[in-house]
């Protein structure tokens, strides 16, 4: 079951242009919104207790996704594999970082 928050307060703040687009940058190699960039960065919800299920799920996505490219080795589906690589990398450092 998928966890839902309703997110229904705003928060505006002041940045630099630069300052923005570094937010912007970092969550989006992360693959992420900029909320949710934020949220995790500030929250305790990055703990070992939520990511390592989340890791269990990226994994075995991941063990799939490399059985399809056997059968079908496209572009598309290594540049897949290669995103899904880099959040379990991400999700590993964060259950590492504690």
């Amino acid at each position: 079951m998928k966890y839902q928050r309703n997110r229904n307060q705003s928060l505006t703040v002041r940045l630099t242009e630069q300052e923005k687009n570094l937010i912007q940058s970092k969550a989006q190699r992360k693959y992420m919104s900029v909320t949710n960039f934020i949220v995790l960065s500030v929250t305790e919800q990055n703990n070992a207790a939520v990511l390592k299920p989340l890791l269990a799920m990226l994994a075995f996505l991941n063990n799939k996704t490399e059985h399809l490219k056997e059968k079908f080795d496209t572009a598309e589906l290594r540049e897949i594999i290669d995103r899904q690589n880099d959040i379990i990398s991400e999700v590993k450092r964060l259950i590492n970082r504690g």
